[in-house]
């Protein structure tokens, strides 16, 4: 198996956090950072979307939603994801 790229990262995260939190409407998922260890054996890929609390608060349509942050520690040898935190904007 052929090293993990940045693009094959990136998705991988993606993909683990829809699949995490399939029964929630996660809305307006992007990818706010991403960077390779120094020892080039982890990609460390932040991912944003729009909060699920402001989503359900009534006046939320009246201000920007705020959003929420993953952070996901995918091994490049094989695509793993090893790690998911909450990160603070």
């Amino acid at each position: 198996m052929s090293p993990l790229d940045v693009k094959a990262a990136v998705t991988t995260a993606v993909t683990y956090l829809q699949v995490l939190y399939s029964d929630e409407d996660l809305k307006n998922i992007r990818l706010e950072e991403v960077w390779l260890s120094d020892d080039e054996k982890y990609w460390y890929v932040t991912i944003g979307y729009d909060s699920l609390t402001s989503a359900r608060d009534p006046l939320a349509a009246l201000r920007q939603p705020e959003r929420e942050y993953k952070l996901f520690k995918v091994r490049v040898e094989d695509g793993r994801v090893m790690e998911m935190k909450m990160r603070q904007p």
